[in-house]
């Protein structure tokens, strides 16, 4: 790692404090979709749940992006939107728990947990139980592969889909090392120190391309696109490769010229809020359309293999 401790500290208090400035905006921002809570015994899960126009329809579970820090169910609501409704399926966007207050097993606990609730009350969501699919962007869809990975190992087949936009995979490689591009900097380090310890970094269930083959065998087929300019790219190539070797089906593409991020700001407007969290190079794409334009694509090439 190049960077000194007090840089890593200095960006810690940084990201953690907008990290909050999105949250507070995640309560308060307008959907399309309506919001509910699923209890549990210690908790509440938070859900955006976009109902389908057709009775016993496919169910996505969604997860936001965000280095399992920033983000909220209800900062995509665009995005998830016309998800769902060019798939035909109902959508629903999970609020995860997130760092620095938890780590990968509070996520993983409540993406599971929001399965089996959809699984159990399938006929009053108007969804079909046996195809639920789960989706994320980034960090999201390291939490859509790690689940899949989970479900597993709790002996259940819950999910018929996976499907990974430039999918965050390896917490243990240091990531200075996986290239240039649009997502690098000490920011990684700090997603990375906030999300697992040290040791936990390389278990499957944090960063699926360290899993075994016999754990990838028999896991949903997967639904894979890649951020051209992301230094992600790699291992999310690497993972469809893994998956391959296991005999699990895989179709994936790359968004040639994007960065990683674009298919979350490519669907309706952006509030001014959601901006202000953008970097110039992604609301210059937004402006000129070339990001709508990747993320259709993008969509087009899911339904295609849906």
């Amino acid at each position: 790692m190049g960077y000194p401790r007090e840089v890593i500290e200095q960006v810690k208090k940084a990201v953690c404090k907008e990290a909050m400035e999105m949250r507070q905006l995640n309560h308060v921002v307008p959907v399309t979709g309506k919001r509910l809570q699923i209890e549990r015994p210690d908790r509440q899960i938070e859900v955006v749940f976009y109902p389908a126009k057709t009775e016993h329809a496919p169910l996505i579970l969604g997860f936001h992006g965000g280095g399992f820090l920033f983000g909220g169910c209800a900062l995509n609501d665009a995005m998830w939107s016309e998800t769902g409704a060019q798939l035909g399926a109902a959508v629903a966007s999970v609020g995860y728990r997130k760092s620095p207050e938890y780590q990968y097993k509070a996520a993983i606990e409540d993406a599971y947990d929001a399965a089996v609730y959809f699984y159990e009350h399938a006929e009053e969501c108007g969804i079909d139980r046996q195809d639920i699919s789960v989706m994320g962007c980034s960090a999201g869809a390291n939490l859509a592969a790690s689940v899949c990975l989970y479900a597993k190992q709790q002996g259940k087949h819950l999910f018929q889909r996976q499907i990974l936009m430039y999918p965050f995979l390896d917490s243990a490689t240091d990531p200075d090392s996986k290239g240039n591009g649009s997502l690098e900097g000490p920011v990684m380090y700090v997603f990375n120190e906030m999300h697992c310890k040290p040791e936990e970094a390389a278990l499957p269930i944090v960063s699926p391309v360290f899993a075994q083959k016999k754990e990838l065998e028999g896991l949903p087929r997967a639904i894979i696109c890649y951020a051209d300019h992301d230094c992600l790219k790699a291992e999310g190539q690497k993972y469809a490769g893994m998956l391959r070797d296991a005999g699990v089906c895989v179709a994936d593409m790359l968004a040639s010229g994007m960065p990683h991020g674009f298919y979350e700001s490519g669907f309706g407007k952006i509030s001014e809020g959601e901006m202000d969290f953008l970097g110039d190079d992604v609301k210059e794409m937004i402006r000129n359309g070339k990001i709508a334009q990747a993320s259709q694509e993008c969509l087009d090439f899911v339904q295609e293999n849906f």
